[in-house]
């Protein structure tokens, strides 16, 4: 598929309610990705016992 746009999104919305070693990967990541793209602006939607995973990695979690 060829991107028309140069232009890089500007949030990310992450959707993640199971598998606990998913989640745990998925924090590593968010934060490598955060770090490459400062600007960019991540939502991450998981379920309320998830939600520790992605304390302080800047970026907005909510539950589901």
């Amino acid at each position: 598929m060829v991107r028309k746009s140069k232009k890089l999104p500007r949030h990310l919305i992450v959707y993640r309610t199971s598998a606990m070693g998913d989640v745990a990967m998925l924090a590593h990541a968010l934060r490598a990705l955060k770090r490459a793209y400062p600007d960019l602006q991540v939502t991450v939607a998981t379920r309320p016992l998830f939600r520790a995973f992605f304390t302080g990695l800047l970026l907005n979690a909510s539950s589901s």
